[in-house]
């Protein structure tokens, strides 16, 4: 289907949708859950960062960066490791150590105002981390169209037509 959007998680890359920045960066840029894009430059240990350009070596965009994985192998070896483990599961506990480890760190003094702003921070620290963003709302298509019409209002009202 033509309406589909291409999104890919980080088991289905391809190879357009990270860069390898020397000396150990990786840009990534692709649209993941609810076609939302994710566009992030961050800093790996150079084993990985080594490993992703060789996985990268000899394809071309659009071609797996992970060709190789059996998601349904690895969905099973996780849960052989651990009744219940997925890859949410992993996004939910790097949100949760973030949300604590700031938390703990930065609230032990403080008012009140402070920790709510400590609190604020943490919270969209970890809105980055899960690559949450605001959606838009479900009436802006309405709002938009009454502004439009206000603005036509005001500009034949002005003989600006």
């Amino acid at each position: 289907d033509d309406d589909e959007a291409d999104t890919v998680g980080c088991c289905t890359l391809k190879v357009d949708n990270v860069t390898c920045v020397p000396p150990n960066k990786l840009q990534f840029d692709f649209l993941g859950k609810d076609s939302i894009r994710y566009f992030n430059t961050v800093e790996v240990e150079l084993p990985v960062y080594n490993a992703i350009e060789e996985f990268r070596t000899g394809k071309k965009d659009g071609d797996a960066v992970f060709d190789q994985l059996d998601t349904t192998k690895l969905n099973h070896h996780l849960k052989d490791l651990m009744p219940g483990l997925t890859a949410k599961v992993f996004r939910t506990y790097n949100a949760s150590i973030t949300l604590d480890a700031i938390l703990h760190e930065e609230t032990e003094d403080g008012t009140l105002l402070e920790k709510i702003a400590v609190y604020q921070r943490a919270n969209k620290e970890v809105a980055i981390i899960c690559n949450h963003q605001r959606a838009v709302s479900k009436s802006h298509d309405t709002q938009m169209t009454k502004l439009n019409e206000k603005i036509d209002e005001l500009k034949v009202g002005r003989g600006c037509t």
